[in-house]
């Protein structure tokens, strides 16, 4: 990832040398490429270092410039923002199968567990101070058989108390 990483630095940096701007979706192979690049480091800005981020703005004012853009209020930043007044709203995390809005918040918790371990720490910190449910739903992503663990002891307890193996067609809820 280094190599890669350096080698999409120096190609951009002789892309601007060329053609005196920054690449764009219209340009043909290179610029087109790096323009993609630029576009997924903004969306990962949260997972790259902050090293990388000073190696990017070294290159060029344009670039400096273009990630001067990002840091500022970051996407992440006004998504971590929705997300916390989604919770504030509706007293619970947003859902896969929901509209467009509520199923994009989804997908975008679900992406930021999965980053959890590489966040920055100032980050991780924000999701956490959202709500009880984010630090339970990212504590998932840290122990991905917690929920099977809970289920299990779940198991057990029923079948001590009731002494027999749960039916789908039980007489709670909770059995099925």
């Amino acid at each position: 990832p280094a190599a890669h990483w350096n080698d999409q630095c120096t190609q951009l940096k002789a892309f601007i040398e060329e053609f005196g701007r920054l690449p764009t979706y219209s340009d043909k192979a290179v610029g087109h490429k790096l323009a993609m690049w630029l576009r997924t480091v903004s969306n990962r800005l949260g997972t790259i270092s902050s090293n990388q981020i000073e190696q990017l703005r070294e290159i060029h004012p344009l670039v400096r410039h273009r990630t001067e853009s990002w840091t500022h209020v970051t996407s992440w930043t006004r998504t971590c923002t929705e997300l916390d007044l989604f919770i504030c709203q509706h007293g619970r995390l947003p859902l896969a199968k929901a509209p467009s809005e509520e199923r994009r918040l989804h997908h975008w918790l679900h992406r930021q567990g999965g980053q959890y371990t590489s966040l920055r720490p100032e980050q991780a910190q924000q999701l956490e101070n959202l709500s009880p449910l984010v630090v339970e739903r990212l504590m998932l992503f840290s122990d991905p058989e917690r929920e099977w663990r809970i289920r299990l002891l779940e198991l057990s307890k029923f079948v001590r108390q009731v002494g027999r193996r749960p039916s789908q067609r039980g007489a709670t809820v909770s059995e099925r």
